[in-house]
């Protein structure tokens, strides 16, 4: 847009120069037709004083070479009209050069009627020709000259005029014109700028919605929805990260499967929205009990797995598994009611219960459902038969872990 202005601008310029080219072709064209008329108007003033010289001469003067003379000039005149008639004349011109040529004819009569009283030798009665027909119409055809001079003087300044407010006014609306295009264009690039900031900036909100979106999803793909936990996907994933990671460095990890008793008997009696809660609070427990090196996931379920890294024996495996226990030992309390956990833990260890993810999982599963399936779970208490605000019963303590097939019972 904004070329498209300069180029605008230019133009105007040159329409300019233009403008100024054809004001000199005007006032030269007018020039010569000044100039030829001026010579019609002497050629006529010729004749008049050839006329008047031929009547005063004596009647030796010979009539012939006066007569060569004044055709000479006549020819003058009729040159003259053809010249202005080749350069072009407007409807009041023609007219005038019509009347003109209609003079020269009757002049033209009596100026033969002034030679012919001549050789006669009526001197009278050709100065009576001259004085009062031939004079006349002399001095009307240099009025009729006169006017055309005039009028070619008023087309030469109208000419002018015109041109100079022609150049005037295209100058002034060059400019002007120019002028507000670079404004249109400024305001236009100013809006367009100010868009393509507006639409900037919901583009970058619109990555940042996606980008938050990617990460929901991510998170929702790998971490469980209820607990916040990570999920299966993801303990499967940092299961083959320690399973890379211990066979370069030659390390041993644990991994166990922990699962809830009478989980079932939780939502029967008190709801699934009771067994949420619950489901929620031993997630937290189990997350503020294990190392930070450790990774704790739900499986599904009431089912969790834990993920024990850089372990030196078995025994340092066995006193996290306690700590988880003494975690879930503490009751939940839900809707005024105390609420009691269990756990069964079965684990396998790297490298003696197998070296990929799969050997692993199996063990660890086997050996937690070996460790349920030799356990009967109590019956749970009615949960309206123990509020909160009655008098607690004195805690009791846990009992040992005892170990079956790399499982643990906890009661």
């Amino acid at each position: 847009l904004l070329t498209l202005m300069v180029v605008l601008l230019v133009h105007g310029l040159i329409r300019l120069g233009s403008i100024s080219n054809d004001l000199n072709e005007i006032v030269d064209l007018h020039g010569r037709k000044v100039a030829i008329v001026t010579e019609i108007q002497l050629a006529g003033y010729h004749r008049t004083g050839a006329l008047s010289a031929l009547v005063l001469a004596g009647p030796s003067l010979e009539g012939e070479p006066v007569t060569r003379a004044l055709a000479a000039l006549e020819s003058r005149i009729y040159d003259g009209w053809t010249a202005l008639r080749l350069l072009g004349l407007n409807p009041d011109e023609s007219a005038n050069l019509n009347r003109q040529a209609a003079l020269v004819a009757r002049m033209h009569v009596l100026q033969r009627e002034v030679v012919h009283y001549k050789q006669a030798g009526q001197n009278a009665m050709a100065n009576a020709v001259l004085r009062q027909e031939l004079i006349p119409l002399q001095r009307e055809l240099g009025f009729e000259l006169q006017m055309l001079r005039e009028t070619a003087d008023a087309n030469i300044a109208e000419a002018v005029q015109n041109a100079r407010a022609t150049r005037e006014f295209t100058r002034k609306f060059t400019i002007h014109l120019g002028f507000f295009c670079v404004l249109l264009g400024v305001i236009v690039a100013m809006a367009v700028t100010r868009r393509m900031m507006r639409q900037n900036r919901a583009i970058e909100r619109y990555i940042r919605l996606l980008s938050s979106s990617r990460d929901a999803h991510r998170h929702l793909a790998t971490h469980d929805a209820l607990t916040g936990m990570p999920n299966r996907v993801l303990f499967q994933d940092r299961l083959d990260q320690a399973l890379l990671r211990s066979r370069r460095k030659r390390e041993r990890f644990a991994v166990a499967f922990l699962d809830l008793d009478n989980f079932k008997h939780i939502n029967d009696r008190h709801g699934h929205h009771a067994g949420d809660q619950i489901l929620k609070g031993a997630a937290e427990r189990l997350s503020a009990a294990l190392r930070k090196s450790d990774t704790v996931a739900r499986m599904g379920g009431d089912e969790f797995a834990a993920l024990l890294e850089g372990l030196c024996s078995r025994a340092e495996a066995d006193r996290v598994i306690q700590t988880l226990g003494k975690q879930l030992a503490a009751p939940f309390v839900v809707d005024g009611a105390e609420i009691r956990l269990s756990m069964s833990v079965g684990i396998a260890y790297y490298p003696l219960d197998g070296r990929d993810a799969e050997s692993l999982l199996k063990v660890a599963d086997r050996a937690m459902y070996q460790m349920k399936a030799q356990t009967r779970e109590p019956e749970l208490p009615d949960p309206k038969s123990k509020p909160v605000d009655s008098e607690p019963e004195p805690e009791a303590a846990p009992a040992a872990p005892r170990a079956v097939d790399g499982g643990l019972q906890w009661q």
